[in-house]
């Protein structure tokens, strides 16, 4: 996985926005490195079939 110079600043800038501690570029670039492997490892797309049982929960659900 590779990060944009943009995107690491925009990390950097976020970073210390929230957390208030100004991050070196090679500290944030693997810190956001890092954040996106760990989404990479929960998110997964919701496949159509598995929408479809979704929404049939839901409207049973509802209509009781």
């Amino acid at each position: 996985m590779k990060l944009s110079h943009e995107a690491t600043t925009s990390f950097q800038k976020l970073y210390q926005e929230k957390c208030g501690v100004k991050l070196e570029f090679e500290e944030a670039k693997a810190m956001a490195l890092e954040e996106l492997k760990r989404f990479a490892l929960i998110y997964k797309p919701i496949q159509i079939k598995d929408l479809d049982v979704f929404n049939k929960f839901s409207s049973e659900k509802n209509n009781n």
